[in-house]
């Protein structure tokens, strides 16, 4: 699936990984970021570090059977040192610092890293640095991005930034008319609305070309305890692709429209969203073409060049009843079926 949607790195979760996606990685020339659990907690007390002689010793063991173990993968380019570590308590970089120099002693032909949410100096001992970023998610708007990335350009150009994590959730079964913005704590995460997060944030970021990278969290929904939102309580459903690998998500070829130039496709997003309310519907093609065609219920509506894959048709009249959705861009198409009834209000 990642190797579908054109993905060329992949920041492995922060834990041992089997051998065999080393293997893969190697096969299909994707670089990878493999790290080490040096994790903060995200809402809470914890800082993530201890500064204990038995702490610091387990982490270095972990990190040196990392290299140990992997040094021999052409594909990995970067040794992960920590995420999200908290600066307050016991103060992590000094310590940051000696696993830096490990690295350099036992592999000095690859670059260190870390995901940080954090301002200040543990941000300036890894030869790059990924952000930590979810502005538009818990708090913000999506379009922040762009003055948070300005900002970071024109004060802090001497860190060589990427982004280490962005996202937001999706879940394919829920279905709203109003596309809107979920509350941090709500149940409901529309699928819609992440397909639009990753349009707005690729936007932006792509506008910034000295980011060394751009990781999303994350491929799959994946287990964890205690989150609650979505359709499916202890799955995050931050994932391009739902938990059981049956559904690939809107933005899955949102990001395959724009990063996949070998296998020419189409795609409606919007289509699990098939019983509408309103007649005037604005239309979306995902595609890695020029141009794509749109026609309903037999008639053309025009031809549209695309921005970053996405192709909109804005105020096209549906009729009430099945209404038949086909997009083409030469040997390729896609369709959807849309049934508008107003009664759905009731």
């Amino acid at each position: 699936m990642m190797i579908e949607m054109g993905v060329t790195a992949i920041r492995m979760a922060n834990y041992p990984q089997d051998p065999f996606l080393f293997e893969l990685c190697d096969r299909y020339g994707i670089v990878v970021w493999c790290e080490i659990p040096l994790i903060g907690q995200e809402f809470g007390t914890y800082n993530g570090f201890v500064n204990s002689r038995s702490f610091k010793e387990n982490c270095k063991l972990q990190l040196t059977e990392t290299i140990k173990q992997n040094y021999n993968h052409p594909s990995v380019m970067f040794w992960g040192l920590f995420t999200n570590l908290i600066t307050r308590d016991d103060d992590p970089v000094t310590f940051i610092k000696d696993l830096n120099s490990l690295v350099k002693r036992l592999d000095d032909t690859r670059l260190t890293t870390a995901s940080s949410n954090q301002d200040g100096g543990i941000n300036f001992v890894t030869d790059v640095i990924g952000w930590s970023q979810y502005l538009g998610w818990r708090e913000g708007s999506v379009s922040d991005v762009d003055r948070w990335l300005k900002q970071l350009r024109a004060e802090w150009f001497m860190l060589k930034s990427g982004i280490g994590e962005y996202g937001f959730g999706g879940s394919v079964t829920h279905i709203n008319d109003t596309l809107r913005r979920p509350y941090p704590r709500e149940r409901l995460n529309p699928e819609r609305w992440q397909s639009r997060y990753h349009e707005r944030f690729y936007e932006i970021a792509s506008q910034f070309p000295s980011l060394w990278g751009t990781f999303i969290n994350a491929m799959f929904d994946y287990g964890s305890i205690n989150y609650m939102r979505g359709d499916s309580p202890g799955v995050k459903n931050l994932g391009l692709v739902t938990y059981d690998r049956r559904f690939k998500k809107d933005a899955f070829y949102f990001y395959k429209a724009n990063w996949n130039d070998t296998e020419a496709f189409v795609y409606i997003p919007d289509k699990r969203w098939n019983e509408r309310i309103d007649e005037i519907q604005n239309i979306r093609v995902y595609s890695n073409q020029t141009n794509v065609e749109l026609i309903v219920n037999g008639k053309s509506q025009g031809v549209r060049h695309g921005t970053n894959g996405v192709f909109i048709w804005n105020n096209i009249r549906l009729s009430r009843g099945v209404n038949k959705l086909e997009a083409y861009s030469g040997r390729v198409s896609d369709s959807a079926d849309i049934v508008i009834d107003p009664d759905l209000i009731r």
